[in-house]
């Protein structure tokens, strides 16, 4: 798979695009690959209180296990094995009247 093809199943994951057959594995270079070469995902992250929590490349991934054809908890120790590795940081932040956590995952400075 090129790597603009696996990226594009990746964000089609992420934000609930049409359901794909076989997503990628979610691992450091297609996750970093993303942060680098995707400046519409460039912005403010802020908090449900208006705090500014980061500024800069970021992406979010809800919790769910359609995003990466594995189970919640799969997708969420891969991520915080990569968070863990220095590779990225992660902020889970609810949000009032949704369900769920939005997980803000950006590359770590």
């Amino acid at each position: 798979m090129e790597q603009s093809e696996a990226r594009d199943v990746v964000l089609d994951a992420i934000f609930g695009r049409p359901k794909v057959e076989k997503a990628p594995q979610l691992n450091a270079e297609n996750v970093l690959s993303l942060l680098d070469d995707s400046p519409e995902l460039n912005g403010t992250i802020t908090s449900p209180a208006g705090d500014v929590l980061y500024e800069g490349p970021r992406f979010t991934v809800q919790y769910a296990a359609t995003y990466f054809d594995v189970s919640e908890t799969t997708a969420r120790r891969k991520l915080y094995q990569l968070a863990d590795r220095g590779l990225l940081a992660i902020t889970a932040v609810h949000t009032p009247g949704e369900r769920g956590r939005r997980l803000w995952i950006h590359r770590k400075d």
